[in-house]
């Protein structure tokens, strides 16, 4: 099929592949985003070499592309598809993928695709009659969601439902 991805280059090992730009694992916190995107928030001490570091990538001979915002937050775009050419450029040093934390991955549908779904998002709760602001981020399962808007509507979560309370649901002004 014309315009189908039969491989799409990607991190294989997020760690390792941090490494190789200097960062070991308390440097930087990733960010949910949709695959084959990866994001990460990298500890003020390290932005400047990340982002030297960044720059000396060439992927199949082309730059890594990425993305910088304020306050050490890094957006790099993966993803290229069926790359002729299996080789990570580094500081002019030339590295097979898999020994740089990269991978040619293989789609398994051979789809044009343009993200692959990820179980982190985001839940946003607005109350309109408590507009204080609130701080902080909670990682909860996708399966307590249901539970807690039936809860704070009044309707018994069903018996084959788990209800793991949600911060945002604790104290509803409504009730």
């Amino acid at each position: 099929m014309p315009g189908c991805a039969k491989l799409s280059f990607t991190c294989k090992t997020t760690k390792f592949f941090f490494s190789q730009l200097g960062l070991n694992e308390t440097d930087f916190t990733r960010v949910p985003c949709m695959f084959p995107q990866y994001n990460v928030k990298v500890h003020a001490s390290k932005v400047e070499l990340f982002r030297t570091n960044l720059l000396k990538v060439r992927i199949s001979g082309n730059p890594l592309v990425f993305r910088e915002a304020e306050a050490g937050f890094f957006s790099l775009e993966l993803g290229q598809d069926n790359l002729k050419i299996n080789e990570v450029v580094y500081n002019d040093q030339p590295f097979e993928f898999e020994k740089f934390g990269l991978v040619n991955m293989e789609i398994e549908d051979k789809s044009a695709t343009t993200a692959y779904h990820i179980p982190e998002g985001i839940f946003i709760v607005y109350d309109p009659l408590d507009l204080s602001l609130k701080s902080g981020l909670e990682k909860i399962p996708s399966t307590a969601i249901t539970p807690n808007i039936l809860k704070s509507f009044g309707v018994a979560v069903p018996d084959y439902m788990q209800l793991v309370p949600i911060r945002a649901f604790a104290n509803p002004s409504a009730s």
